[in-house]
């Protein structure tokens, strides 16, 4: 379920300004993460159980359960899970404070939408290291309410370790808009592997969009490392390290949830691995290099 060396942070601190991290592997935060990462749901039964770090810093068959987010039991993931699937009903939002903020915890509660983590026993992977599942239907997680930090008129950066196996839709990555919603306007992040090259676009009701795309067609079922950074002002995108287009913003957008793996309305399901989704509240550009060095360096993308 991971490599036979474990690649631990390699920039203490780097991390302690997040606004939150969806991540399956511990932070270097100056205050350790000692709370739950994920709750799954076991398919034999519907049991639910949250999971811990494992020694290593991951999320391995060794990790340790719990009945609640603070409080791990002796009872290993493995000996819970048996040879069963098991999706995920919760990816908690992991702070600086080492506190779970509910409304930073992405949320399915249906079990019919909800992504997969283990599979007959196993932990999925992308490129040997662990991953959720969101494979190629309306799976998704959403928060109870938008993160205030992704307002429009803020700064805010956002990085991304995603892989998609559809070559042939937009597939989204992360909304601010709930399914339900029935008002157009929105920020959309997406894996975008076709011709129109999306990587993130403010949508608004007059349909004077503000579209951010790759410099070229990136049309690879590998994991791509994508950072969207926002100002009141600007939008652009990096793309495995590399600048790709920057636009003008002029309009305004909703922000009524963090919503994972699909758009309003439940269109353009993202078909694929997530790893990672570390939002920031402030312009990191100045910290880019060093942020992308040490994200690379543990999934060895690029």
């Amino acid at each position: 379920m991971r490599r036979a060396m474990v690649k631990k942070r390699q920039y203490v601190n780097l991390y302690d300004s997040v606004s939150v991290m969806y991540t399956l592997r511990e932070p270097g935060f100056t205050i350790p993460w000692t709370q739950a990462v994920l709750r799954l749901r076991r398919s034999s039964d519907s049991d639910q159980k949250y999971v811990f770090f494992d020694t290593n810093g991951e999320i391995s068959l060794t990790s340790f359960t719990g009945n609640t987010p603070t409080v791990a039991s002796a009872v290993t993931l493995a000996t819970w899970v048996g040879a069963n699937n098991a999706q995920v009903a919760i990816w908690e939002g992991l702070t600086p404070n080492n506190t779970i903020d509910t409304n930073l915890s992405v949320v399915q509660g249906t079990a019919g939408n909800q992504p997969t983590f283990i599979t007959a026993g196993v932990i999925e992977v992308k490129n040997s290291l662990v991953a959720i599942d969101f494979l190629n239907s309306s799976r998704y997680l959403s928060a109870s309410g938008g993160n205030p930090d992704l307002n429009d008129g803020n700064s805010y950066t956002i990085l991304t370790v995603t892989a998609t196996d559809d070559s042939t839709t937009n597939n989204v990555i992360l909304n601010t808009r709930l399914a339900s919603g029935g008002v157009s306007d929105r920020f959309v992040i997406y894996n975008d592997r076709r011709t129109n090259k999306l990587q993130s676009v403010i949508k608004n009701s007059l349909g004077t969009n503000q579209i951010q795309t790759y410099t070229a067609q990136e049309n690879t079922a590998n994991q791509k490392l994508q950072t969207v950074i926002g100002t009141p002002t600007n939008l652009k995108g990096y793309y495995n390290g590399t600048l790709q287009q920057n636009v003008a913003v002029t309009d305004t957008y909703t922000n009524d949830t963090t919503q994972i793996g699909i758009d309003r309305g439940t269109s353009n399901p993202f078909d694929g691995t997530m790893q990672e989704i570390i939002i920031f509240p402030t312009d990191k550009t100045s910290d880019l290099v060093a942020l992308h060095a040490e994200i690379n360096a543990y999934y060895s993308i690029y």
